[in-house]
Order: C-alpha cells, then sequence, then structure tokens
C-alpha cells in the first residue's frame, strides 16, 4: 500500500470521527497495527498489536509515514 493510500485512509478516518471506525494494518498476514481516530478529535491513536503499545498522532502525514515505514521497512534479525 503506498503511503499516499495510507495517508487518504487516514484522512477519512479523522473525517468520520463521531463514528467507530477501525482500521487494521497486516503484515505477512499478521495483524500489526490498529488504528482508530480519538471520539470529536482529529488525533489518530495507534495500537501496535504484537506489544499493546499506543501512540497519538495529530499529523495524518506523520501517522502516515509511521504505519508505511512498520509495514514495509526490513526486518533487522
Amino acid at each position: 500500500m503506498k503511503k499516499e493510500s495510507i495517508r487518504a485512509l487516514l484522512e477519512t478516518i479523522c473525517e468520520y470521527n463521531n463514528v467507530r471506525i477501525t482500521q487494521t494494518f497486516t503484515k505477512e498476514d499478521v495483524d500489526q497495527i490498529l488504528v482508530k481516530c480519538v471520539p470529536d478529535t482529529q488525533i489518530l491513536e495507534l495500537t501496535y498489536l504484537h506489544t499493546g503499545t499506543v501512540e497519538q498522532y495529530q499529523s495524518v502525514t506523520e501517522a502516515a509515514e509511521v504505519i508505511h515505514q512498520a509495514l514495509y521497512s526490513p526486518v533487522v534479525v
């Protein structure tokens, strides 16, 4: 998924911030990141499913960059 497509999806989630929309991003058939917009705000909440870590972003562009990197950066072992 291109970074621009991720950004557009996040913008849509924020646009409908009074509705509970949740998006799950998957890498290699494993759910990685759960994204939702905090109700009645423009804050995106990212939950990393393997650690339970929660991060919040006010910038859609920044959140899209973080998601894109998590999904497409090579894993260093």
